[in-house]
């Protein structure tokens, strides 16, 4: 479990899941912002993939995992079709499937600083217990 503040010089958020934290992921906004933030959910293009596979799966096929990490840190409309958007009002929590396909928007945070940045708490949980 964290805190996490993203501002606007904060590393750009890829499409990504959270299948090596746990089964689940819960996610609370803490900031209240006018702007549009929060979490899209994904679909990979290619595959129609909502999900990513386990990663011992992934890792059997080196060539389409190399272009799985590519089409990742890529992030991009081209891969990725965000199909939901959990708008991050105050106080919401989202709890979600840990492999789901998801990124934070925006995408490097706003503000300068821990009170005028996107503040959240995350948690992933594993068979329905802390890790």
């Amino acid at each position: 479990m964290l805190f996490r503040v993203t501002n606007d010089t904060t590393e750009r958020a890829y499409v990504h899941s959270d299948i090596t934290a746990g089964d689940m992921t819960c996610i609370v906004y803490l900031s209240q912002h006018s702007d549009r933030y929060g979490t899209g959910f994904y679909r990979h293009k290619e595959t129609g993939a909502l999900f990513m596979r386990p990663l011992n799966e992934l890792a059997k096929d080196t060539q389409a995992f190399d272009k799985l990490k590519a089409e990742i840190n890529d992030s991009s409309a081209a891969y990725w079709e965000e199909i939901e958007f959990v708008q991050g009002k105050y106080n919401r929590a989202v709890l979600f499937t840990s492999h789901r396909w998801h990124r934070r928007f925006p995408e490097h945070g706003f503000g300068s600083d821990i009170d005028s940045g996107r503040m959240i708490w995350i948690g992933h949980f594993k068979n329905g217990q802390l890790p």
